[in-house]
């Protein structure tokens, strides 16, 4: 302790920091057992429990082992974890107790008033004993009387104070730990203890020493632990077993040690950051603190929670720009607000960058400073945690908020200065060194199999790079000026001197930057060779859309050092790109400058048509579109007087055919007949231009069969209306967005864990990965069309046609010579040697031309024509290619049933085959015995002839007996059947016609069908002897009728016989499905016929007609009706008992039933009737009673029945 002391170094943080543990006493002691110490302690993991729910680590305790010094005791105030002596260890040998009351014990006694006087609670006491001290020392105390002492003299007179003993027979070793917390009451410090084996808290001690110290009567436990370390310089069994027991209580003390304060550091910076929003608050001081922290993480190897706590301070830094940049800024960050005078780039070689640590720690640092350190110690950490690529992550986001947080805060404060082309410099060195700090560490199979993760730091390198190029003059066909190389120098004297760590490497990026600005050679060689590199990994790794934007920025190079033949290649690449997923805007930038290039090289057909694209497109200005609209038309103009080879370009940037119309609408004409199509082309251009001719080509086709093709067919099968509407033309997006996939969106909620409220809430889309997958098209969708222009003899033509911008009405006429389908192909402009050409018209687009022959149709204007009354029929006459002349008639065979009816007023309609009226004309009908005559009026071919005549069919009376065809129904011959034919439909009866036409020399045959409108059932009705005959009339079709005069007439023979009618109406009205009946009564004076033959006839006319032209007959029906004379009479008559007037509940009554004889009996009806006995008749009945013959005639019958009722 009196040696002399020497100053104290300043610490340095490097990554051999460890927890400081001071030694003081016998140093020589100390110093040969330190290489065993040092070599042992980390050997063996701890488990390191934390607070606040914290989970459980292993880690390996080092320590630092130094010599005790009252300077390296810490002092009020001092935050540095890494300066402070975690534990305190007193090493002594003696055995002798007169040494230990002459030195040892002053010496002590020292030791711990200093630790004292700086609350340093945490010590050690070590004694060691060994076989050769002993057996030097003739007149030594027993073993346990240093222990006594050292007890006595340095734990009795705390209470809180822990006695640990260790003793031996052959060597000892006294370990007296004090510590301040106590033992009991849950401290993590206590768990650490806890957890140690069992094994370490045996008392050990020897059986023939009594005076062992009573470890039980110490604070906290009632059993001590003890370690025992013999010999330690032997190397024995024994002496393994002491030094793990040591080392073990070591790393015990230790980790209590280190946690309990550890605990206090975090509770104080979180304080300190609970006061952030004080004034004077200084975040450079926090960071120090914080940083303190995330050092002795990474002192324990815990990188992890090292690097947590850098993020933390990343995280905090960036809000408050944020909030700065919206006003509610800090006043600290002012000092980051300085004017930006170094762009060196990041430090990535040195574990810690003092230079910049001390910047922040004086509050001199600017904003890249702070970044630039920060990501140096996340770099670090994440490297020792074997994540090389998250740095590169982390490397290219922290790259671009740096450029945006200093846009911001030099927005915000207009003294905030950066020069131009420091940004670019800083982050191009910053992309270079994180890429060769990551190359440092990865062999080349890694690198390669993680070009994802670094691609993006080369393509952010290489567009800084080209960003200085611009800058700095050294893209420009004339080189750099002198305020290019003033800005050169600025920019290079802002990089200061390089770094001695990169000095002996050839190609750090010092080095490449500092040789790219020095020439424009250099520039070239450089940008090209990262161009070609970020080029080539984004293709190998599949993200083919950011190669080609690297491509048209490489191109744009070559456009500005004049060489467009290198460029075209890129631009192609990129726009075929941009088309095929469908960016707008890029498209637009990149025909421009494909435009310029492809004028340089004198490509005049892509040229026109590149030019073209950018006329019609909505993106540029107006101006911007007249130019390139000039381009071609002054183009145009200077080649009409030198005609050459045609320049065939794609209509639709040009011109988009909008819709189609023809005439007649149905697109159907007749041959010579003329066709009319008239299109309506909107105009992409911005101003008007003169087109020398617009044709349509044609082409023709006789289809099998076509001759089948009626006028009526073609017309069921075009359009109504004649209008042919085409799609808006697509853009020039080959992968149009109709074929992507649809968006499967769904709703997203958030919400908070503790108490289940909403607070977030979304929209997601689940196929993203679907939607932006890359689409590749199989050709080059910018190449000339190569549309060939189509030849033919059918070309629809229109000429000297000046389109105005927007829709333009053409049209064009044709006439018809040969019959066939005529299909619009192409669709030309021609605007001197130049021609727009739509390739394919589609929707298919056809007309029909026919050659039709004559034919005649004959259909009723009604649903169905009833028989009896006149029904209009409508004739149409199709003229085809056949011209009716003046004197053609129509021919046809007059039918005995059919009537064809002629009147005045009749009158012919001749219509075009357009269905419009051409004119009207008398029509003349003229009948004789077998031929009716219609004259037909004078038409041209392909017309028709429309017009329409009465018919009547005649009923006819049946034959007796069976059943009618015509009108009426005869009732057949039967037994017991009184009523006609079942069923509710009408019967049908067919009349043919044949039809002599003039332009043919067969006749034509029709059939026309008539229903007959009523149905007529019959019926006999009795009462007692007098006979009724009854006539049902249905009528079962839609119409009303008036019935009148209706009659009965008997038929047959007889003479006496008469039928009395007891209808007293004439005229009756029968409604649609409704009925009408008529009754006769039959009377006679002799005897009667067997069976009688009727004939019913009723006048009948339509409801609804004021007047007939013609007389109707009557509707008639016979029938016939037999054995329709009464045989018995049957009376029944119930009896009261005798002796009473009326019948009783429950009296037994009598029923009397008289069956009287009208008539005599016929042979048939007697065996079938009764069986005569003895004078009597008698059959079965109901009820079995007694029957009577009182005359031949009636017979009586009695039952009794008992009366039960009234």
């Amino acid at each position: 302790m009196d040696a002399p002391e020497e100053p104290v170094p300043p610490v340095i943080y490097t990554m051999e920091n460890k927890p400081i543990v001071t030694c003081a006493g016998d140093q020589n002691l100390f110093t040969s057992i330190y290489p065993t110490l040092s070599q042992q302690l980390p050997r063996e993991p701890m488990e390191w429990r934390r607070s606040y729910g914290r989970a459980p680590k292993m880690i390996h305790l080092e320590s630092n082992f130094v010599q005790f010094k009252e300077e390296l005791l810490p002092k009020e105030g001092n935050k540095a974890l890494l300066t402070f002596p975690f534990l305190h260890i007193y090493w002594t040998e003696c055995c002798d107790t007169e040494v230990y009351k002459a030195t040892v014990k002053d010496d002590l006694t020292k030791w711990q008033n200093v630790l004292k006087a700086h609350s340093s609670v945490d010590w050690l006491i070590v004694v060691v004993e060994n076989d050769a001290k002993k057996r030097n020392k003739t007149n030594i105390l027993p073993r346990t009387s240093i222990v006594d002492k050292i007890r006595n003299d340095f734990c009795n007179k705390q209470s809180d104070r822990l006695l640990l003993s260790v003793a031996e027979a052959e060597g000892r070793v006294l370990i007296v730990c004090a510590s301040s917390v106590p033992v009991t009451g849950g401290d993590p410090s206590l768990e650490l203890l806890a957890m140690q084996p069992r094994a370490m808290w045996t008392l050990l001690y020897s059986s023939s020493d009594s005076t062992t110290p009573d470890l039980r009567s110490c604070s906290g436990f009632s059993l001590s632990q003890c370690v025992v370390l013999s010999d330690p310089l032997k190397d024995s069994s024994r002496t393994q077993e002491s030094w793990n027991a040591f080392l073990t209580k070591l790393r015990t003390l230790l980790l209590m040690s280190f946690t309990k304060n550890l605990g206090k550091f975090e509770d104080d910076m979180r304080t300190l950051r609970e006061k952030r929003t004080e004034p004077g608050w200084s975040f450079c001081d926090y960071f120090m603190v914080q940083e303190e922290l995330a050092f002795v993480f990474e002192m324990l190897q815990q990188f992890e929670d090292a690097l947590v706590q850098y993020d933390e301070l990343d995280a905090l830094f960036s809000q408050y720009v944020v909030n700065f940049g919206a006003g509610d800024g800090a006043n600290w960050l002012t000092f980051f607000c300085q004017p930006v005078k170094s762009w060196n780039g990041l430090i990535l070689r040195k574990p810690i960058d003092m230079e910049k640590r001390g910047l922040i720690q004086r509050q001199e640092a600017t904003l890249l400073d702070l970044r630039s350190y920060l990501f140096s110690r996340q770099c670090t950490l994440l490297l020792f945690l074997q994540r090389p690529w998250e740095v590169a992550q982390r490397a290219l986001e922290l790259l671009h908020s740096c450029v945006q947080e200093l846009k911001l805060l030099e927005f915000c404060r207009d003294w905030v200065s950066v020069p131009p082309g420091a940004l670019d410099c800083w982050v191009f060195l910053s992309c270079l060194e994180v890429l060769q700090r990551i190359e440092g560490c990865c062999d080349r199979a890694q690198i390669d199999s993680n070009i994802a993760h670094t691609v993006g730091l080369w393509s952010y390198a290489t567009e800084k790079l080209k960003s200085l190029g611009y800058l700095c003059g050294l893209v420009s066909e004339q080189g750099p000026n002198s305020e290019d190389l003033n800005r050169t120098v600025d920019l290079l004297a802002g990089l200061g001197a390089e770094r001695p760590e990169t000095a002996n490497t050839a190609q750090s990026p010092y080095k490449k930057l500092k040789e790219a600005l020095s020439s424009v050679e250099a520039f070239e060689k450089h940008y090209l060779d990262l161009s070609h590199a970020t080029i080539e990994m984004y293709t190998s790794i599949g993200r083919i859309r950011s190669a080609k934007f690297v491509g048209k920025d490489l191109a744009e190079f070559y456009m500005r050092k004049k060489s467009p033949q290198k460029a075209e290649i890129y631009l192609q690449g990129a726009l075929k790109n941009y088309l095929a997923e469908g960016w707008a805007l890029p498209i637009t930038h990149t025909r421009k400058q494909l435009a310029e290039c492809q004028k340089h090289l004198g490509q005049i057909e892509n040229y026109l048509q590149t030019s073209s694209l950018l006329a019609s497109d909505r993106h540029l200005t107006g101006n911007e579109r007249e130019y390139f609209c000039r381009e071609i038309l002054s183009f145009a103009s200077q080649q009409a007087d030198s005609p050459g080879h045609k320049i065939v370009l794609p209509m639709h940037p040009f011109a988009q055919l909008r819709d189609l119309h023809f005439t007649p609408s149905n697109a159907v004409v007749h041959v010579g007949g003329v066709l009319s199509v008239e299109i309506t082309v909107c105009s992409q251009m911005p101003v008007p231009v003169h087109a020398e001719q617009i044709a349509i080509n044609v082409h023709f086709s006789i289809e099998k069969n076509n001759y089948r093709k009626t006028a009526e067919w073609l017309t069921k099968h075009k359009t109504a209306n004649g209008i042919v509407s085409f799609p808006a033309e697509t853009s020039p997006f080959p992968t149009s967005q109709n074929s992507l996939p649809a968006l499967e969106l769904c709703e997203m909620f958030e919400r908070s864990p503790s108490d289940n409220s909403l607070h977030t809430t979304g929209i997601i889309c689940k196929n993203v990965h679907v939607l932006l997958r890359k689409q590749e098209s199989g050709a080059s969708l910018e190449a000339p069309s190569g549309a060939a222009l189509e030849s033919g003899a059918h070309v629809l033509k229109c000429t000297a046609v000046t389109l105005e911008p927007g829709p333009n009405a053409i049209t064009f006429r044709t006439q018809a010579k040969e019959p066939g389908t005529y299909t619009l192909r192409q669709l030309c402009a021609s605007v001197g040697p130049v021609w727009f050409v739509l390739p394919h018209i589609y929707p298919l687009v056809q007309y029909d031309v026919y050659s039709q022959e004559p034919q005649l149709h004959v259909e009723p204007l009604a649903d169905s024509l009833l028989a009896g009354i006149p029904q209009k029929v409508k004739f149409t006459v199709t003229t085809g290619h056949y011209t009716v002349k003046n004197g053609d008639s129509l021919q046809l065979s007059n039918v005995e049933a059919m009537l064809i009816l002629g009147h005045e007023e009749n009158r012919a309609v001749i219509y075009s085959n357009m269905r419009e009226k051409a004119s009207d004309a008398a029509l003349r009908v003229q009948s004789s015995d077998k031929v009716t005559s219609i004259s037909l009026p004078a038409a041209p071919a392909y017309h028709m002839i429309e017009f329409e005549l009465e018919v009547l069919s005649l009923p006819s009376a049946p034959a007796t007996g069976g059943e009618s065809t015509m009108l009426g129904m005869t009732e057949p011959h039967g037994k017991h059947k009184d009523t006609q034919k079942a069923g509710h439909c009408m019967a049908t009866m067919d009349h043919k016609v044949s039809i002599d036409c003039p332009w043919s020399i067969y006749s034509t045959v029709i059939s026309l069908t008539f229903s007959m409108p009523f149905r007529t059932t019959h019926s006999l009705l009795s009462s007692g002897t007098r006979k009724y005959v009854q006539v049902c009339v249905q009528n079962l079709s839609e119409l009303d009728f008036q019935l009148s005069d209706s009659h009965l007439v008997d038929t047959g023979d007889s003479t006496d016989l008469r039928l009395v009618p007891l209808n007293t109406e004439s005229e009756q009205r029968i409604h649609s499905r409704q009925a009408v009946f008529f009754v006769w009564e039959l009377k006679w004076t002799q005897e009667p016929p067997p069976s009688l033959h009727c004939r019913f006839s009723v006048g009948f006319s339509p409801a609804s007609e004021e007047r007939l032209s013609v007389s109707l007959k009557p509707y008639t029906y016979e029938f016939q009706v037999d054995n329709f004379l009464t045989l018995y009479s049957v009376r029944a008559e119930i009896s009261p008992p005798p002796g009473t007037e009326l019948c009783k509940t429950g009296s037994l009554c009598s029923l009397e039933v008289s069956i009287t004889r009208l008539s005599d009996l016929s042979d048939a009806d007697k065996d079938e009737a009764l069986t005569e006995r003895e004078d009597y008749f008698s059959t079965k009945l109901m009820y079995e009673g007694a029957v009577t013959r009182r005359r031949d005639t009636e017979y009586t019958l009695r039952f009794w029945t008992s009366h039960r009722g009234v």
